[in-house]
């Protein structure tokens, strides 16, 4: 019976003002409306990294992950899309400079502890 649900995305994804802060969304926004897709949303929110988490990534030698955090008003709306997203893939078909792609990553949970 969760609502949340966090979904990993990669970091240069997000804009650089968005990668080392917790950002809210507003309806209307890439993100919040591709999370309205799956069911009614309280709350969408980008979770970047921290300075500490991101040097830690490229220390061992991995590009950071940030994440989209999404409370949904019902349990279906969060269940709706880890199930539609688990072992699929998204693509970005804005970056011209590469054949952009990425594993998805679910986990569902309490938004609040999620946080």
């Amino acid at each position: 019976t969760h609502t949340g649900i966090s979904l990993s995305l990669p970091l240069w994804w997000l804009p650089k003002t968005s990668r080392h802060t917790v950002t809210p969304l507003a309806k209307g926004t890439h993100w919040f409306d591709f999370a309205e897709l799956f069911g009614e949303v309280e709350t969408v929110e980008l979770v970047g990294l921290t300075d500490m988490a991101q040097a830690a990534a490229e220390a061992a030698g991995r590009r950071g992950e940030a994440h989209l955090l999404a409370q949904f008003r019902a349990p279906a709306g969060a269940c709706a899309m880890c199930e539609a997203l688990t072992d699929r893939y998204l693509y970005n078909p804005g970056n011209k400079r590469q054949d952009d792609c990425h594993p998805t990553t679910c986990h569902l949970g309490d938004y609040d502890l999620m946080r």
